[in-house]
């Protein structure tokens, strides 16, 4: 089935956000142009003891830049047609043929453990310090009664095995976070997260796209 209207969000980072929610989340607001904003929230906390796993890297290298940087502000769907810009943890390549997710380099988050939040926060303070700094953020976007927008499902979003979440299984539709910091030669900062319950391998995934 997958997740419902997947997308990446580009925009600026409005400020700080702050964790909330009894399954904490870590949200923050970009702006996305004419006085709009969108909210992000990132599952930064284990609720149940050390299921969430993650993986920043610096110096990265998205498998399409210019894909990316030549995106309008706001909301672009992903999940209609075959865009290159979807996620996929598992079955995507970076240029040297290696998974753009190596699973074996995820940190474990330990209950109560900050440092995913405090990771997060650092990488938009980055953005923040840099007049240009923009993020992108993928996942599922929403918009509710009272007119609020926003995405979450920041994460991998394959290998659930049976149970609520196997509905949302689906390749090419993971979450993440990527911060560009233009310049001469734009820098480029990666942020994914799994859960400890899912798997990398292939066959435990539906193949909908």
């Amino acid at each position: 089935m997958g997740i419902p209207s997947y997308s990446v969000v580009k925009g600026d980072p409005a400020g700080m956000g702050s964790i909330s929610g009894t399954n904490p989340h870590y949200r923050f607001a970009l702006n996305v142009g004419n006085s709009t904003s969108v909210q992000v929230d990132v599952n930064v906390q284990s609720t149940d003891g050390s299921d969430i796993r993650y993986l920043i890297i610096n110096d990265f290298s998205p498998p399409d830049p210019t894909g990316l940087q030549n995106l309008p502000l706001g909301r672009t769907p992903l999940n209609t047609g075959n865009s290159d810009l979807r996620l996929d943890y598992i079955l995507e390549k970076n240029a040297d043929g290696t998974p753009l997710v190596d699973p074996s380099l995820l940190q474990d988050l330990d209950l109560n453990d900050t440092s995913l939040h405090d990771a997060v926060a650092d990488l938009l303070n980055q953005a923040l310090n840099d007049p240009n700094g923009l993020i992108y953020a993928f996942g599922s976007y929403f918009a509710d009664s009272g007119g609020l927008m926003g995405v979450h499902d920041i994460h991998m979003n394959q290998g659930n095995p049976p149970g609520p979440f196997a509905k949302d299984n689906g390749s090419h539709q993971d979450g993440g976070i990527f911060i560009e910091l233009p310049g001469s030669e734009a820098r480029w900062t990666a942020l994914f997260i799994a859960f400890q319950t899912q798997t990398f391998t292939p066959n435990s995934m539906s193949t909908s796209t």
